[in-house]
């Protein structure tokens, strides 16, 4: 009985996701909360880009962001060369970047650069500033797209931010077509209904405003999650800029991606433990929002989620059994219809549905990989410190695929 009550607990609180995605689904469209004034002006951007040691894709990147739809009196592509030893400033300088150089080897690490950075562009005559990782491709129509969000008072957003090596590995195509079902189904559903949309630390779009005056605020290892947090707490949206497609280069080998996403997943769990207090006592936000962000800041990644599901309804059948073992089962498996309910979504649109179905064959593969890197983070130590993911130089070609739709994968 004891074990029953505890199975049914878990599956419960599994399933709570997918009920506020269906309470999101059918929620009544928001209007979104601008500051007013005219959506079709055309607002000064500023595109800030931090980089350590780049010189294989800082090129690349800058091309694709001088190079968008957009005049060019009303962007400017800053470089920060942080702590660099290598030829960033300079190639970023030759593709058209205006560069900063930043020598700080005790308050190392994107966060404190970009609050260096940002301290001395505050009198620059901006309107919106978009954060872009070193590894991305923008495409051409990434700076109209950020401009549509209209006047942005003191709020945020995320741009849409994919992968555009798909084509390399079963891995990298995996992590494209996950990355597709957040940003093409999943969030889209989050932004009608008015839920912030989480902040993934590239593609992040702020107003000028709160940057202005307060500076840059979060030094955490993910400071992505402290910012959602926080700009959730506060009553300020986080919207979803599904016209701003930038692009980004996964890692090809299971091995390249673990400190990555121990990282992500410690950084959470950080961000949950300081900010669920403030965000259950918040009077800004309603309590579907609330419930929302605490998930999004508590849960485990999709695929072990999956894996924890599966786990569950496997033992609920095996221990329980009979009519109560087949409900708890049910339910634990029911938390995962909004993840298979965007991946059928993304894999029917998707330039080659057959690769992607093969790829998915794969994925329990991948998922006992994922499961294992997330139970060594939960044993590991809580401050691991920031260590870089290995780079991949971009193909010529790497921009024209990404606006193209991609090539066949490998096997």
């Amino acid at each position: 009985m004891v074990l029953t009550i505890i199975l049914l607990v878990a599956a419960a609180i599994m399933a709570v996701p997918a009920i506020c995605f269906v309470l999101a689904l059918v929620s009544p469209a928001r209007a979104p909360a601008t500051a007013g004034g005219e959506a079709s002006e055309l607002r000064r951007l500023l595109f800030l880009v931090s980089a350590h040691n780049e010189e294989l894709l800082i090129g690349e990147c800058v091309r694709s962001l001088v190079g968008v739809d957009y005049p060019a009196d009303r962007l400017v592509v800053v470089v920060i060369a942080n702590n660099c030893t290598d030829r960033t400033a300079e190639m970023a300088r030759a593709a058209g970047a205006r560069v900063l150089e930043r020598s700080d080897l005790v308050r190392e690490g994107k966060p404190h650069a970009l609050a260096w950075a940002l301290e001395r562009l505050r009198d620059e005559p901006y309107d919106t500033c978009v954060i872009v990782d070193a590894d991305s491709i923008a495409e051409p129509g990434f700076a109209r797209g950020v401009n549509a969000l209209g006047p942005m008072g003191e709020n945020a957003a995320q741009a849409y931010f994919a992968t555009w090596n798909e084509d390399e590995s079963w891995l990298t195509l995996l992590a494209g077509v996950f990355a597709r079902a957040k940003y093409e189904v999943l969030y889209p559903v989050k932004d009608r209904a008015g839920l912030n949309c989480p902040l993934t630390g590239n593609g992040m779009v702020f107003s000028a405003i709160p940057l202005k005056r307060d500076g840059w605020t979060a030094f955490s290892l993910t400071e992505n999650w402290e910012l959602y947090a926080e700009y959730t707490i506060a009553g300020r949206r986080i919207f979803f800029a599904s016209g701003a497609r930038l692009l980004s280069q996964e890692v090809r080998e299971l091995r390249q991606g673990t400190s990555q996403r121990q990282r992500w997943t410690r950084g959470r769990r950080a961000s949950l433990q300081r900010y669920a207090g403030q965000l259950l006592r918040s009077e800004r936000i309603g309590w579907l929002q609330k419930l929302d962000a605490l998930l999004e800041l508590g849960l485990p990644g999709p695929v072990v989620a999956a894996s924890l599901a599966l786990l569950l309804a496997v033992a609920s059948v095996g221990f329980v059994g009979g009519q109560a073992g087949l409900l708890i089962a049910a339910l634990a498996l029911s938390s995962q219809l909004p993840l298979v309910f965007a991946t059928l979504a993304v894999t029917v649109r998707h330039p080659h549905p057959g690769h992607v179905v093969l790829a998915l064959v794969r994925l329990p593969l991948y998922a006992v990989w994922r499961v294992g890197v997330a139970l060594a983070t939960l044993v590991g130590a809580a401050d691991m410190g920031w260590i870089r993911t290995q780079r991949n130089e971009v193909p010529g070609s790497a921009a024209a695929s990404a606006t193209t739709g991609h090539p066949d994968p490998k096997s």
